[in-house]
C-alpha cells in the first residue's frame, strides 16, 4: 500500500516491480532503523536507494494531488528573470546582487517586488512605471526562448493517469500568457493554472494561492503535495498543512531546508511514482 496510488502496473512485469518495490521501501525503513540504533553504520545499497526511500513519507498512498509551482519548477525561466533584472538595475545606475535579493522576490507581486527594490537596492521611481519597466524586459527575454526545466515532462507523464495535477504561480498574467502560448501549460494542465490574481494578490509565503488551488482540484490540504523552488513558496506550502518537495533549479540547498524533502531534479522524484 505505500505506493499503490502511486504506480499502476501495466502488465506482469510491471507488477513485479511494483511489488519489489514495496519491498524495498519496507527494508528502507528498517536500514533506517538500524541507522538510528547504530549511528555510523555502513548501509549498503547505492545513493539513489536511499533518496528513493526518504522520499516514501512524502508522496505516498495519501497523495491525491500534486501542485506545481511554475517558475523552476515547470518552466525554465530563473535566467531570464535574472538577466532582466541585471538590465533593469543597471538602467537606473544599480547593481543586482542575486545571492541578496532573489529569493526576497520569489512568489511576490510585481508591486512588492519593486518596494523590495526599493528596500535592498535603493530604486526610486514611480511604481507603475517601473513594474512596466520590469516586465518589458522579462517580456522581451520570454519571448526569445522559453523551454520546460529538464525532466519535467518525463515526471508529469508518469503521475498524470493517477493523480490531479494542476500549477499555482505567482508568474505576472501577461507572462504566463506568452510561457503558455510557447508551450502549451493550458493544454498540458486541462486549463488548470491559478495565480495571484485568483486571491486578491495574496503572494507567497501566505498559503492562499495553495489554499485556492487545492479547493479546485477538491482535494483537502493534508493530501496535496507542491512542489517548489523557493523558499517563499516552500513556507508557503507549510502554511498551507501540504508536504513539500523543493527542487534545487534556483537555490541552493539550505535555503530550501523548511521542505519534507529536497531533490536536486525530477528523476530523485521518478522512481518512487513511476
Amino acid at each position: 500500500m505505500l505506493l499503490n496510488r502511486l504506480a499502476q502496473p501495466a502488465d506482469g512485469l510491471a507488477q513485479v516491480l511494483h511489488v519489489a518495490r514495496g519491498l524495498g521501501a519496507l527494508l528502507g525503513v528498517a536500514l533506517a532503523r538500524a541507522e538510528e540504533l547504530n549511528p555510523g553504520i555502513d548501509l549498503p545499497g547505492p545513493i539513489w536507494f536511499h533518496q528513493v526511500i526518504s522520499l516514501v513519507p512524502v508522496l505516498s498512498s495519501m497523495t491525491n494531488a500534486i501542485i506545481f509551482d511554475a517558475e523552476g519548477v515547470v518552466v525554465d525561466t530563473e535566467k531570464t528573470w535574472d538577466r532582466a533584472q541585471d538590465e533593469f538595475l543597471r538602467r537606473h545606475g544599480l547593481s543586482y546582487d542575486r545571492a541578496k535579493t532573489k529569493h526576497l522576490l520569489s512568489g511576490k507581486s510585481q508591486a512588492e517586488a519593486i518596494e523590495i527594490l526599493r528596500t535592498e537596492c535603493g530604486l526610486a521611481g514611480d511604481t507603475p512605471s517601473l513594474i512596466r519597466e520590469r516586465l518589458a524586459l522579462v517580456r522581451r527575454h520570454l519571448e526569445e526562448q522559453v523551454e520546460f526545466v529538464p525532466g519535467f515532462l518525463g515526471f508529469y507523464r508518469g503521475i498524470r493517469p493517477t493523480l490531479k495535477t494542476c500549477i499555482a504561480t505567482a508568474m505576472p498574467e501577461d507572462l504566463l500568457e506568452i510561457v503558455d502560448a510557447r508551450l502549451g501549460l493550458s493544454k498540458l494542465f486541462a486549463g488548470r493554472i491559478y495565480s495571484l490574481i485568483n486571491v486578491g494578490q495574496r503572494s507567497k509565503p501566505n498559503p492562499d494561492l495553495f489554499l485556492y488551488a487545492a479547493r479546485q482540484l477538491k482535494v483537502t490540504p493534508e493530501h496535496c503535495v507542491v512542489i517548489e523552488d523557493a523558499p517563499h513558496g516552500v513556507e508557503a506550502a507549510r502554511r498551507a498543512g501540504m508536504k513539500c518537495i523543493a527542487l534545487t533549479t534556483t537555490y541552493d540547498r539550505w535555503k530550501l531546508s523548511n521542505a519534507d524533502m529536497v531533490v536536486d531534479g525530477f528523476d530523485q522524484i521518478e522512481p518512487v511514482i513511476l
